[in-house]
Order: structure tokens, then C-alpha cells, then sequence
């Protein structure tokens, strides 16, 4: 059994002329991660064994916020440059590099294609997940490589508009 914990970044900024991976957090979305921590450690439980961000600021600083947040250590995060896609076959092409030794995973990465993955991986028909978002899906398989064709069971969702 496998256990993917997937974040959507938090709330941010579209002022100035930046390039999309240069975009910042927002102060909705500095105000969510701190939001979604403590509900998020209570759910999530153990720190995971893998935690990997995409490269854009907006994920990253989401990562290192939310983790912080948690008592994760400093440190515990990887940075995975394919993990800034919007197609949720990238997605699981990326989580089923993990190594099997792992049993948990958590990614930050974006939209459309979190939703899109926690649809493809549960039978859920979720429409969006929203900023700062979380999912909690337990896939029923040995290995990571085999994320593509396997069907979990959402085991939790968090959204911050639910916290407020």
C-alpha cells in the first residue's frame, strides 16, 4: 500500500509582468498554508517519506511554508523541475520515479492537473482542487511504477475555504 498526499500551491500573484515559475504567494495564500497546517499534520500524521515540490515559486514557497508549519525539518523537501506541468500524466510519470522503499509521498505541483490526477487515481469526480488544496489517496499497489494503472480511495480532502 502507497500513500500520495497531493498539494495544490497556495493563493498567488498576478501583479507586475513576472514570468509564470516567478509568480508569488499572495497574502490569501500566506494566510491559508498557516490555515491548513495544523489540520494538515493531524491528517497527514508521520511525515512523509518523500516530499517533493515543483520549481515555481508559488509551489515552492508553498512546500517550504506548509512543511515548516508542520515541524517538518528543514531540508525534507527535493525539488523535481517535472513537476512544473499542468498535464497529470507528467504528474504520475514523475510519482512512479519514487522508490518503492517509500511508502508515502507528498508532491506540490499545479493545476489542472492535480485535479485531473486525483480523479484519474480515485473514483472521484472532483471539478477543482483548490488553492492550498489537499488530497489523500491510498493506492492499493507494491510499487510506485505501477501508480499509472491503479485505483485508490481518497482517503481525505482539505480545502482552506472549509477551515474558515
Amino acid at each position: 500500500m502507497k500513500r500520495l498526499i497531493i498539494v495544490r500551491h497556495a493563493k498567488s500573484s498576478w501583479e507586475g509582468n513576472l514570468d509564470d515559475r516567478d509568480r508569488p504567494l499572495n497574502g490569501r495564500g500566506e494566510r491559508d498554508i498557516q490555515l491548513v497546517a495544523s489540520t494538515a499534520k493531524t491528517l497527514i500524521g508521520e511525515q512523509p517519506d518523500a516530499i517533493w515540490t515543483s520549481p515555481a515559486k508559488r509551489a515552492h514557497s508553498t512546500a517550504m511554508k506548509l512543511t515548516a508549519a508542520m515541524g517538518y525539518p528543514a531540508g525534507c523537501l527535493s525539488v523535481i523541475e517535472e513537476l512544473y506541468t499542468f498535464n497529470h500524466r507528467n504528474q504520475m510519470a514523475v510519482i512512479a520515479q519514487c522508490d518503492d522503499d517509500h511508502d508515502s509521498l507528498m508532491i506540490f505541483s499545479h493545476n489542472h492537473g492535480l485535479t485531473d490526477l486525483i480523479n484519474h487515481l480515485t473514483s472521484e469526480e472532483l471539478s477543482n482542487l483548490p488553492t492550498c488544496g489537499m488530497a489523500i489517496i491510498d493506492l492499493p499497489i507494491p510499487s510506485w511504477k505501477s501508480v499509472a494503472n491503479s485505483q485508490g480511495v481518497l482517503v481525505q480532502s482539505l480545502y482552506p475555504r472549509d477551515l474558515k
